[in-house]
């Protein structure tokens, strides 16, 4: 029993290492396909938009799948350091906490671990 559970416990580490590997090499396509959405006005090209959006949407099922998501935040989000990669810092000493103001890039994750944090940039209270 103690042989089949090893086995096991490998094929799943396996199974693991693969999907994340898997993922790092798929996003710089996925992120092709975000700037695209972004780049096309619906309507414009309405096919191609639609095929990209189920193209992005078939993706965010098969890492759902996977326990996984693609990391969107918003601007106005705090700052998550878990989820979230502040690339860009804006200073204001009027303002508290660590707000998102622009998001540059998503972020990725799949069995619940983190691959790439989405990339943003935030507005906070001044240094000190």
């Amino acid at each position: 029993k103690s042989i089949e559970q090893t086995n096991r416990k490998d094929r799943d580490n396996a199974e693991l290492a693969a999907g994340r590997q898997l993922l790092k090499e798929l996003i710089p396509i996925i992120d092709e396909a975000f700037i695209l959405i972004k780049r096309i006005k619906e309507g414009v090209a309405s096919p191609v938009y639609r095929h990209i959006k189920l193209l992005l949407l078939n993706f965010e099922d098969v890492l759902a799948r996977r326990k996984g998501s693609i990391i969107i935040p918003e601007v106005n989000d705090e700052l998550d350091p878990e989820l979230h990669k502040a690339v860009k810092v804006e200073e204001d000493p009027k303002h508290t906490g660590n707000t998102i103001v622009e998001v540059y890039r998503y972020g990725y994750s799949i069995y619940n671990q983190v691959i790439r944090e989405a990339e943003v940039k935030v507005k906070c209270g001044t240094r000190k």
